[in-house]
């Protein structure tokens, strides 16, 4: 499966959804992709905010027929999208 890869490098809280949203929209239509990648490398945190923002990301991408993953996820981060039970929209690899 061929995707594409945006590398997150700042916490997913409210104050940097703006720029995060902004490079999702530059690659949303990509047309040979079928799935987003975001590489979760250099992301410690996560608030109410930037959950808002994967799950409207994933039915962006869903319009496409694309998939939403996650990689390189903290064991924090991957905890928190496994409680809120956002693991059965969104992969975590």
């Amino acid at each position: 499966m061929r995707s594409i890869k945006i590398r997150i490098n700042e916490d997913i809280i409210s104050p940097n959804i703006p720029m995060i949203k902004k490079e999702f929209n530059k690659v949303i239509s990509e047309k040979k992709s079928k799935a987003l990648e975001l590489d979760f490398q250099n992301v410690s945190t996560i608030d109410s905010v930037g959950i808002g923002v994967l799950l409207y990301m994933r039915n962006e991408l869903s319009k496409y027929g694309k998939k939403l993953i996650i990689i390189n996820a903290s064991q924090y981060i991957a905890n928190f999208i496994n409680i809120t039970n956002m693991n059965q929209i969104i992969d975590i690899m």
